[in-house]
């Protein structure tokens, strides 16, 4: 699992790179303009990457819960599986 969600991760920074790189290179006015960008204040830097940032926020979230459970269950389960059975069920 943890194989196949490395995989996955190399081809989602991939794009997520190009991407951002070219929405940058757009707010930018063209990627030869991107150091001229950067040295805004920061208050303008975020305003203006503000809504490409809100929609990474609307993908991520729901795709790295799905992931962590996705990676989590099968700990779970083995844990479920390891622990004995329930002392406290015997004296009642």
């Amino acid at each position: 699992v943890v194989a196949i969600f490395l995989a996955g991760e190399v081809v989602v920074a991939a794009i997520s790179l190009a991407l951002g790189l070219g929405v940058v290179g757009a707010e930018a006015g063209g990627l030869a303009r991107l150091p001229a960008f950067f040295q805004r204040p920061p208050r303008d830097i975020l305003a203006s990457l503000s809504p490409m940032l809100a929609v990474l926020a609307l993908v991520w979230i729901p795709a790295a819960g799905a992931g962590l459970a996705l990676l989590g269950a099968p700990l779970a389960r083995a844990y479920r599986d390891l622990s004995g059975p329930d002392l406290a069920a015997t004296f009642s």
